[in-house]
């Protein structure tokens, strides 16, 4: 009976235990950012995938250019003066529900395309300083600011003037397109992403700063504790388990395997009371993290196991067992 009632508690600590708060995929783990300390100007690549488009960057400042004339159409005459804007350009999938901002002081959307275009006036300008290590590593004053986004790629661009956000749309960023596609490390990047900060001064590369992200796999060891049933019995049980946990490119939990010894504890009225009878299964399990919106793992998967230690008549012969585990949150159904 104590061991039913020790299961049982656990069971309950599980099942009402305090959430962990979870996290939003970063579905853009690329991130390529480009400084132009001449024209007081710097943008950031992030991408899902940069190694699928090498040229992307190369054929970047064509399409900006394109799509900085939408915004000077929708503009008046004297928008360079007036500034600073913040522009919002979503380049947005076929059959995407378009809602324009009440907030935007001028809109525009090239007709037959999916592009919507925001533009707002800064109203309240202010400095953005980034220290690290308590060092002031960066001082953006004041300035006019780009955000592109599509589902491939976002596209973030500062710059002091507008005449430093019109100089990307010339800018010849073939050779930093090569040196980021000729890089070593990009031949064998498997699943790790890529993080460069380059500079550029009088059109040429001075600094290039290229390094690889691997996600990082992880062993876990794990205490589970449920209540199961057996023909018309209800009966506790703990597990102890071992898990190969390996992650995604975005950081994010894919696919487990794990060894799991689970007990099954089987109380018996007898004359003096209880006795408890405890079978144990040996079993191996490989699961798939189907939640593709947090950090936070939902497991489904199959299973298979033997009985390794035999108590009582519950099970006779050679006995194994094969199984589907699924994750509801905080209850595991198996």
């Amino acid at each position: 009976m104590r061991y039913s009632f020790l299961i049982l508690t656990v069971v309950l600590l599980c099942l009402f235990g305090s959430a962990q708060a979870q996290q939003k995929i970063n579905y853009y783990p690329d991130s390529i950012r480009i400084e132009m300390p001449d024209q007081h100007t710097l943008i950031v690549f992030e991408m899902r995938q940069f190694k699928n488009d090498l040229d992307f960057i190369k054929n970047f400042p064509a399409l900006f250019k394109e799509l900085l004339e939408y915004v000077q159409k929708s503009t008046p005459v004297d928008f360079a003066s007036t500034g600073p804007y913040r522009i919002d350009i979503q380049m947005l999938p076929e059959g995407y529900k378009e809602v324009m901002s009440n907030s935007a002081e001028h809109s525009y959307k090239p007709v037959g395309e999916k592009t919507l275009i925001k533009i707002s006036h800064v109203d309240n300008p202010v400095t953005q300083a980034i220290v690290k290590e308590k060092q002031l590593t960066e001082l953006l004053p004041p300035g006019w600011e780009v955000f592109i986004f599509s589902k491939d790629f976002k596209i973030t661009i500062y710059s002091e003037s507008f005449e430093g956000i019109k100089y990307l749309g010339s800018v010849d960023l073939a050779e930093t397109s090569s040196t980021l596609s000729n890089d070593p490390g990009m031949k064998i990047m498997g699943k790790k992403s890529v993080r460069a900060r380059m500079i550029l001064q009088q059109g040429k590369a001075s600094q290039n700063s290229i390094r690889y992200i691997y996600p990082g796999d992880n062993i876990a060891l794990g205490l589970n504790a449920g209540v199961g049933l057996f023909q018309d019995k209800l009966y506790p049980e703990l597990s102890f388990m071992l898990g190969f946990t390996f992650k995604d490119r975005y950081f994010r939990k894919n696919i487990r395997t794990s060894l799991v010894f689970n007990n099954l504890f089987f109380a018996e009225k007898v004359i003096e009371g209880y006795s408890t009878n405890i079978n144990s299964f040996l079993s191996m399990t490989f699961e798939k993290n189907f939640n593709s919106k947090t950090d936070g793992a939902r497991w489904s998967g199959l299973g298979a196991g033997l009985l390794v230690r035999k108590s009582g008549d519950y099970f006779t012969g050679n006995t194994a067992k094969f199984f589907i585990t699924h994750d509801m949150g905080r209850v595991n159904l198996v």
